[in-house]
């Protein structure tokens, strides 16, 4: 068979037809009686294997921009000119004391925080983020700093580190593009620097492979003159999650906005889930009671993305979202931090920044949970 193209991996297989070549592909690649490769060459690494999972899920079978049907495609918007871009700012891991140096991340899960002076002057808005990607990344996140951490220092923990952080300026799921643009009129919040205030950066790693050395992170390129609209990272989330053993459970989230600024336009939505999610779907009711779908999606732990929504939410409007599971273990499953627990939580970027906020979130910081 051949490999040399996207043709050729939607193609029937030649050994079993009712199978497509990278459907066989993903198969062998995890086989133990019929490795690929065979028995006589080296068997991929975990990370390897996560990577072309990853890749076979992502760009061959959905194909790199639309997922699940026509209507959901991944959020791609241009790249600004670059005399639009005043400086880029880099914000990646480094061993504590050193920024200079990778930061080590031994096999296993576990989370790991960065602290960061604000570089910027200002108000500034952020057009572009280039991504470094990492296999062993499951998703990252930069928020405002609310811990005792200076720095140059970092804290490593077995659940998330940032709880008590309340805005995310920035943040990526394990199959982001490496570069994520602002559509050509919007900017992205960034905060403004101020006595005591820092930049954390947090990242969940799940290491199935050997330790490493790691510099996971992105750089926040700022716009030289603001655009004409802010936008921001809204959460909206279910604030309780339980998945009985052995059976499917779909866990609903309701978020009213406050409406203090007029309409509010949504530009893209990222669902995050964990090993049990299978599906999402979010729906907007409107006040005259009609509804109309948003995003309709299977979900995949794999292949995380951002989706285009464009969408106006007008006074009176809800958001309904369902997290669809699967809990196959023999164990009740909740919500929590690991990926032995689960989340039902959707990031939505829209404008003007702060209109999704209603203060229902744990912390009362940038979420929408009623």
């Amino acid at each position: 068979m051949a490999l040399t193209s996207r043709e050729d991996l939607l193609a029937p297989s030649i050994s079993q037809p009712t199978k497509k070549v990278y459907e066989l592909m993903r198969e062998r690649v995890h086989s133990d009686s019929a490795p690929m490769p065979p028995a006589s060459s080296r068997r991929l690494t975990s990370a390897e294997l996560a990577t072309l999972d990853g890749q076979l899920t992502a760009e061959v079978a959905v194909g790199p921009e639309q997922c699940a049907g026509e209507t959901a495609k991944r959020a791609v918007f241009p790249a600004p000119d670059p005399s639009e871009i005043e400086r880029c700012y880099p914000f990646h891991a480094y061993s504590s004391g050193d920024v200079n140096k990778p930061f080590h991340v031994a096999t296993g899960e576990r989370y790991a925080c960065f602290a960061f002076d604000i570089p910027w002057e200002g108000q500034k808005q952020a057009v572009s983020i280039r991504i470094h990607r990492s296999p062993i990344v499951h998703h990252w996140r930069l928020l405002d700093e609310r811990l005792p951490l200076s720095p140059g220092t970092v804290l490593v923990t077995q659940t998330d580190c940032s709880i008590g952080a309340a805005t995310t300026y920035a943040n990526s799921d394990i199959s982001d593009e490496e570069e994520t643009n602002m559509p050509p009129n919007v900017g992205l919040q960034l905060p403004v620097a101020g006595a005591g205030s820092s930049l954390l950066l947090s990242i969940h790693y799940f290491n199935t492979g050997e330790g490493v050395d790691d510099t996971s992170g992105a750089e926040i390129c700022v716009a030289r003159t603001p655009r004409e609209h802010t936008a921001a990272i809204h959460s909206v989330a279910a604030g309780q999650i339980t998945l009985p053993p052995h059976q499917a459970t779909d866990v609903n989230a309701t978020c009213t906005p406050k409406y203090s600024d007029g309409d509010i336009h949504i530009i893209q939505s990222r669902p995050h889930m964990h090993q049990r999610g299978i599906g999402f779907t979010s729906v907007v009711q409107r006040a005259n009671g009609s509804t109309e779908t948003m995003l309709d999606v299977p979900f995949d732990y794999n292949n995380q993305i951002a989706y285009h929504t464009d969408m106006v939410l007008s006074a009176g409007d809800k958001l309904l979202s369902t997290c669809k599971f699967q809990n196959d273990t023999d164990r009740t499953i909740v919500l929590g931090s690991t990926t032995d627990d689960e989340m039902c939580l959707n990031d939505i970027t829209a404008w003007p920044a702060g209109s999704l906020y209603n203060g229902t979130a744990p912390d009362g910081g940038e979420g929408c949970y009623k």
